[in-house]
């Protein structure tokens, strides 16, 4: 009884939360219905820093719809305006640079080109060179936008 105290105590249900609303975001970013994903879209813009929001831009920045698109910038760019998120975001699309799925990979190109983040530069010019077309060309736009 008194471990489960703890974790309440301790901020378990602010991490359920946390979750679910990660949860929230990728539910949305995986659906087939496109008002689905324009309607998770417009919610990243207002959303803190938040992984399944990190994740959900990374795949929706590849949406053919331009107003998915622009939300996913608009979180990007509220990312770089926020010195705390703009470190741990560059960080996270580093590590999604590595993910098995070459959408997520190309949208985490993206997003580190979006954030300026130069610390990425040598992932980026490793991907613009062996990676799937589709990612290097990303990885290459990444870097021209980085200088």
């Amino acid at each position: 009884m008194y471990a489960f105290f703890c974790l309440f105590r301790n901020g378990f249900p602010n991490h359920l939360e946390e979750l679910a609303k990660e949860l929230e975001f990728l539910e949305g970013t995986f659906s087939q219905d496109e008002q689905a994903r324009i309607t998770t879209a417009h919610k990243l813009p207002k959303a803190v820093f938040n992984k399944g929001a990190m994740v959900a831009t990374a795949v929706l920045l590849n949406d053919k719809n331009q107003t998915v698109k622009a939300y996913c910038l608009s979180y990007l760019d509220k990312l770089l305006a926020t010195p705390a998120w703009h470190k741990d975001a560059i960080l996270y699309y580093s590590e999604l640079l590595e993910h098995s799925d070459q959408v997520i990979r190309k949208g985490a190109c993206t997003a580190l080109g979006r954030l300026k983040a130069v610390e990425a530069a040598q992932q980026l010019k490793y991907l613009a060179k062996v990676d799937f077309p589709e990612v290097r060309e990303s990885a290459k736009r990444a870097l021209l936008q980085l200088g």
